[in-house]
């Protein structure tokens, strides 16, 4: 039986986000084996066995494609930052890193320090090529376009049905019938998560499963959203209490107020400003009454002082944090001393990583959890705006219907917010799709204006 790459390449995508089929950690392969990591070599191992075919698709990868040209840049602009801040010793450690007794010989040298940094830029690389290329190759027809609506759809909707009936198990039971990992049997709590993982991950997923259905409506010609599905999302967001789904709220309330309010009408503000803040006070209301956030703030007072006195051992919940507070802090020092080069510019892939390991000895390179604290001390504000550019450019460059403009760069917007909140593939796939629904509407167009001509 010949297998099918493009389904394979559906489903790769599809279970991305579906964590908790997480077989083996990064610890032992170096990066994290899922299921989707799986179908992911499996698809690659048939594209070199047809590389001849595969090959003549280079135009894919066309750096004068609106598509792609703004996120070679900010791969450039990454790789030139990172070799200057190997030669003025940003990549320099007070620790000698430590691999750890249950580390793998793979997953030591890819953690490693010398190679970490380098490895970093690969994973960039590979998320777009993989999730925002490579959709132009393998879904470029109607019947390939709509099978990967139905599957995700599909997939989406048994892990929101799994992560209903575990999260009103647990109301009664106090126990998950879904563990975090399929691996690990860690229990989520009394919060929505389903098969995407841990709550922030969940978080995620239901953003990019907004996204996807959007995208889905603009292929269909479809520019109206179903108030109940809306809503039924939103409730889900709530359900996963999750603190990094605030921030990431938050971050897309501010690129909404730069990048979308200003060109819309003044029903379309009032309608967007309102549903963003509807949601994050919904979602401070849910977490004022869970004993997390009281902990995090009874840690807020103690925490200034830790960081002056290099003592931490009075942070009994932002301990777990400190990865995302460490980079902050080191930039606010510099600030102080009026060093503004590296807040603008950053120092380099891989050393947020670094000046963690400077700060407290950890037993790995421990990297931030908030990515818009990665990108800002990585490649500094420079580097956050040549990656919003990258991706909001093509939308604002394309000529679409107004609404299907103003559909496609909130989902944009709330997609980035969520990714600079928590790390994930979420952007890239929802990018990805984009193109193919773009693409697919300005051939629609080229032949109606075509079949009207001949006329």
């Amino acid at each position: 039986m010949r297998l099918n790459i493009g389904k394979l390449y559906t489903w790769s995508v599809a279970t991305e986000l579906l964590l908790y089929f997480l077989f083996a950690h990064q610890n032992i392969t170096a990066v994290s084996l899922t299921l989707s990591r799986i179908i992911q070599i499996i698809v690659i191992c048939l594209m070199i066995l047809r590389a001849d075919y595969f090959i003549n698709q280079w135009r894919v990868l066309s750096i004068n494609s609106i598509f792609n040209r703004w996120f070679y840049i900010f791969i450039l602009y990454l790789i030139v930052i990172s070799i200057l801040g190997f030669i003025i010793g940003e990549y320099d450690s007070n620790i000698e890193y430590r691999a750890r007794d249950n580390e793998s010989i793979i997953a030591n040298i890819l953690n490693g320090p010398s190679i970490r940094p380098i490895f970093e830029i690969f994973i960039n690389v590979y998320y777009f090529l993989y999730f925002a290329i490579l959709p132009r190759v393998f879904l470029k027809n109607k019947p390939s376009i709509n099978y990967f609506f139905k599957i995700f759809g599909l997939l989406f909707i048994i892990s929101t049905i799994a992560g209903i009936l575990d999260f009103s198990y647990y109301s009664f039971f106090k126990s998950n019938l879904i563990s975090r990992h399929f691996y690990d049997g860690v229990d989520s709590g009394f919060r929505f998560h389903g098969f995407a993982g841990e709550p922030r991950d969940a978080f995620v997923y239901i953003v990019l499963g907004f996204g996807i259905y959007t995208l889905r409506n603009l292929y269909n010609n479809t520019y109206k959203l179903n108030i109940w599905v809306v809503l039924g999302l939103i409730v889900l967001l709530i359900m996963t209490k999750s603190l990094s789904g605030v921030i990431g709220l938050f971050f897309t309330l501010l690129m909404v107020m730069i990048f979308y309010i200003r060109k819309s009408t003044i029903k379309q503000k009032i309608a967007i400003t309102f549903t963003v803040l509807i949601s994050i006070v919904l979602l401070f209301v849910v977490l004022f009454y869970t004993e997390r956030l009281y902990y995090y703030l009874g840690d807020l007072e103690n925490l200034y002082n830790a960081l002056l006195v290099n003592n931490y051992k009075s942070l009994n919940y932002l301990g777990g944090q400190l990865p995302s507070i460490f980079p902050v802090w080191d930039r606010w020092l510099e600030l102080k001393n009026y060093n503004l080069h590296f807040i603008f510019f950053g120092s380099g892939s891989g050393t947020s990583s670094v000046v963690n390991n400077n700060y407290f000895p950890y037993a790995e390179l421990a990297n931030p959890h908030s990515q818009i604290i990665r990108i800002f001390y990585e490649a500094g504000v420079i580097g956050i705006y040549l990656f919003v550019i990258a991706l909001i450019k093509p939308i604002r460059r394309l000529q679409m219907p107004y609404k299907m403009h103003n559909m496609a760069l909130f989902s944009m917007l709330l997609l980035t917010g969520a990714y600079f909140a928590h790390r994930s593939a979420a952007i890239f796939i929802f990018y990805g799709i984009f193109v193919i629904v773009a693409t697919d509407y300005s051939n629609k167009e080229s032949e109606n204006t075509n079949t009207s001509f001949n006329k």
